[in-house]
């Protein structure tokens, strides 16, 4: 899973250079992670971006450091219900 973990800061990166290419790219993938994941906040902040991104839209770079902050929580969250679901440090060590 930890692919995923690179993702928002190199969207940071494509915004901080404006590589609307990137960004557009990057907000596609995401699109469909974040149904996978159920997180329609980011499904919708997503789509917003991609689609500021092909209307050459100038709050372009604002939105996409905002998807990758919206994008960073999300993955934060799932990690938490994924810990919760498979709590490794609540197994005693074999002796």
């Amino acid at each position: 899973h930890h692919h995923h973990h690179g993702r928002a800061h190199v969207l940071r990166a494509a915004a901080a250079r404006e590589d609307r290419a990137a960004i557009i790219f990057i907000a596609h993938t995401l699109k469909g992670m974040a149904g996978n994941l159920m997180a329609p906040r980011l499904v919708e902040r997503a789509r917003e971006t991609e689609a500021a991104g092909r209307a050459e839209s100038p709050g372009l770079g604002r939105l996409a450091n905002s998807l990758a902050d919206a994008m960073a929580d999300v993955i934060a969250e799932a990690k938490a219900r994924m810990a919760l679901r498979h709590p490794q440090s609540g197994v005693a060590p074999g002796r």
